[in-house]
């Protein structure tokens, strides 16, 4: 080995490097992104801005299309009435408010069978009376009575402004698309009228067609007719949904069940995550007023009745609030709650 590549001897007599760590995630981090200073310029620089502050969790009063139109909600003074299931069900099938511990069971049924995801702020609401809980349900099924009542499906729906009704309660002629939350641009101001909004409806496959889902709906209305009577200042009027624009077999159950397609056209970009992103509006008005609009419609275009028609009695609809409290219906006895 040559001379200049022999380490010296007074190299065994220095004393030892300190060990080297590594820097803090917070100093290397700033010591990798901070930019390069330019040559004879300042050590010092100004602190970084601060962070936006969080979003408060009250509404905004305005969205871009206008102010958003609310109605203040009285609930009861003396308590929600509480219907029981309407009697044309199995007699396994229960149909009740939801409550906190019907939550996980009905997120799972809807992560499964629903397209859409729901945060846990929507399941949130759907347990305030002044939110979505109003108007929700489970529906439950127990196989004998011993058996505890398991969750096998439920319907979340939310109350709103009117968006279909005008201030004095007449249909409007050509309404614009709902809009979440309403504005004034799709709802009219100073409108004491509400409108229940079905946010989810699900049900597992082997309880279908048993009229479980139907008997649930027919439960919600009934209870929203009888709120008026016990004080409260809610009056829907009208119950609606979105459907995706290639469910066909949903589009014929809320048809086969008196709701009709709103609009000459579908909603554009309603879905994210669906192609096509499309939805109709379907709607159904509910309570007297719907009956004496149904009637007034049919007076002005039928035809006047023949004299051989004159003695045929009338005949009229399930009436929907008599079968949930257990009273017969008021059309033949053939008649029941529809599947």
């Amino acid at each position: 080995m040559s001379r200049a590549q022999q380490p010296s001897i007074r190299s065994f007599f220095q004393p030892r490097r300190l060990p080297e760590y590594a820097a803090p995630p917070s100093a290397a981090a700033s010591s990798t992104t901070a930019p390069p200073q330019a040559e004879g310029a300042s050590s010092t620089t100004a602190p970084p801005p601060a962070p936006p502050l969080p979003p408060t969790s009250a509404p905004p009063s305005s969205t871009a299309s206008g102010k958003i139109i609310t109605i203040p909600i009285t609930l009861p003074p003396n308590g929600i009435p509480i219907l029981p299931s309407p009697p044309s069900m199995p007699s396994g099938a229960s149909i009740v408010p939801l409550t906190e511990h019907h939550i996980p069971a009905l997120r799972r049924i809807n992560s499964l069978l629903l397209p859409v995801p729901y945060p846990d702020s929507f399941y949130a609401k759907a347990l305030d009376p002044l939110a979505s809980g109003l108007f929700s349900r489970a529906i439950l099924w127990q196989d004998s009575d011993a058996d505890t009542p398991k969750v096998i499906g439920g319907l979340i729906c939310r109350l709103e402004p009117n968006p279909f009704l005008d201030v004095d309660g007449r249909p409007l002629p050509n309404p614009a698309p709902p809009a979440h939350p309403p504005t004034q641009s799709t709802v009219p101001p100073n409108t004491p009228y509400h409108a229940i909004y079905i946010q989810s409806l699900a049900l597992l496959s082997p309880y279908r067609s048993l009229g479980l889902a139907a008997a649930a709906l027919e439960h919600i209305i009934a209870s929203a007719l009888l709120l008026p009577a016990a004080g409260s200042n809610i009056d829907a009027r009208t119950i609606y949904a979105h459907v995706w624009t290639e469910n066909g077999e949903g589009l014929k159950w809320y048809e086969s069940r008196g709701f009709a397609r709103e609009g000459a056209a579908p909603v554009q970009g309603y879905y994210f995550k669906l192609r096509p992103d499309t939805a109709w509006v379907v709607r159904r008005h509910i309570g007297a007023h719907a009956a004496l609009m149904a009637t007034s419609s049919t007076t002005s275009t039928a035809p006047p009745p023949s004299s051989s028609s004159s003695s045929s009695p009338p005949t009229t609809r399930p009436n929907v609030l008599a079968a949930a409290l257990n009273l017969p219906p008021t059309s033949s006895p053939s008649s029941s709650l529809p599947p």
